[in-house]
């Protein structure tokens, strides 16, 4: 990861060179150039560590409750993920001022792996649906909100449609996989478990490692209906930005669109969205 302090930069000048278009003013990437590592930047966060029958009970600074991290999984990757989504001014924050988080919020948290974004903001909005298939993340899910009311944990995958899919379990870069064999879960359209909860998303959070566009495809009744504000990634594929921005437009063409970040080559990291 720390590769990327060098790579980033160099890709951005490079793509500038060649006239390609880029997202990222120079001051960013300035900025990120100089910027402290991640690593102590991530353990700055962390307010104690303490472990629990496998897994790690982390206590962060301003923040009450425990977030429960599986004891095999490597604690850097804890500190990349506080870096990403409490620094305000990060890229892979989903929070900006035109998709902020309100009271009354109903927010689908999808692909929540650890479930740090609910746990960081379920007090800040009516109610949060954790949708996250490994079934590792499931167990420490279901300890960090243990006893919290307005958080719900459904272990399904979400896409275009309804029924079972292959899944690569890769701790933080679990994804859905081609072919038949390996770890089966259950996928589902968001669609459905908005009808199913009866549950009005106006807030999407999605990160699912590749399939964001699957899931546009089975979410599409609910964007229409709720125009809510998204958060999406889409750095896992150099299509993905244009793609995501067309497909929302589609559904509903008052929606605005802004890219955020910058990726491993010259693509954006971010896609938010808002009417």
């Amino acid at each position: 990861m720390d590769l990327d302090r060098f790579r980033l930069p160099l890709g951005w000048i490079v793509a500038r060179m060649q006239g390609e278009a880029v997202h990222v003013p120079a001051s960013d990437i300035l900025r990120f150039l100089v910027a402290t590592p991640w690593r102590k930047r991530g353990g700055r966060f962390i307010e104690s560590v303490e472990e629990q029958d496998g897994f790690r009970a982390i206590r962060l600074r301003g923040h009450p409750g425990v977030l429960y991290w599986p004891k095999e999984m490597t604690l850097d990757g804890l500190k990349y993920v506080l870096v990403e989504q409490i620094e305000p001014d990060h890229w892979h924050n989903y929070l900006i001022p035109e998709t902020r988080l309100e009271p009354g919020d109903v927010v689908a948290d999808c692909g929540a792996s650890e479930g740090l974004f609910s746990f960081l903001n379920h007090q800040r909005c009516q109610r949060v649906v954790v949708f996250e298939p490994n079934p590792r993340f499931l167990q420490s899910l279901a300890r960090t909100f243990a006893g919290i009311g307005n958080v719900t944990i459904v272990p399904h995958a979400l896409g275009a449609r309804n029924g079972t899919a292959s899944f690569h379990l890769d701790s933080l870069g679990s994804h859905l996989a081609s072919g038949d064999g390996g770890y089966q879960v259950e996928v589902e359209t968001l669609d459905a478990a908005s009808a199913q909860l009866s549950l009005p998303f106006n807030f999407i959070k999605a990160d699912l490692e590749g399939a964001e566009l699957d899931f546009l495809d089975g979410a599409a009744e609910t964007i229409s209906a709720h125009r809510p504000r998204i958060a999406i990634t889409t750095y896992h594929d150099p299509t993905h930005a244009e793609e995501i921005a067309k497909r929302l437009r589609r559904i509903n063409p008052a929606y605005r669109i802004r890219w955020k970040g910058y990726a491993r080559r010259h693509y954006p990291l971010m896609l938010h969205a808002w009417v």
